[in-house]
């Protein structure tokens, strides 16, 4: 989406506005993105195979932080 339908979407709905205030929602929305995609974490759980090595990530992964494997005196160990 470009910012000329975002424009053309909000002034179809509330009709003509400011160029400033266009700028202004525009940029409040990217903030607000950008916060929630910097605070944005899930954690995953798999069952290891064996003599398997590599193991497929989905493709919404950006950044993996921290693997940890659970030993069998469940404890878990952080593989780095």
């Amino acid at each position: 989406m470009t910012p000329q339908n975002i424009i053309s979407q909000i002034e179809s709905m509330f009709g003509r506005q400011p160029e400033a205030y266009m700028i202004r929602l525009m940029n409040d929305g990217l903030i607000e993105m950008a916060s929630k995609k910097q605070e944005y974490l899930v954690s995953a759980t798999t069952d290891l195979e064996t003599k398997k090595r590599w193991y497929a990530l989905d493709d919404q992964v950006i950044d993996v932080v921290k693997v940890e494997i659970l030993d069998a005196n469940s404890r878990y160990v952080r593989i780095p």
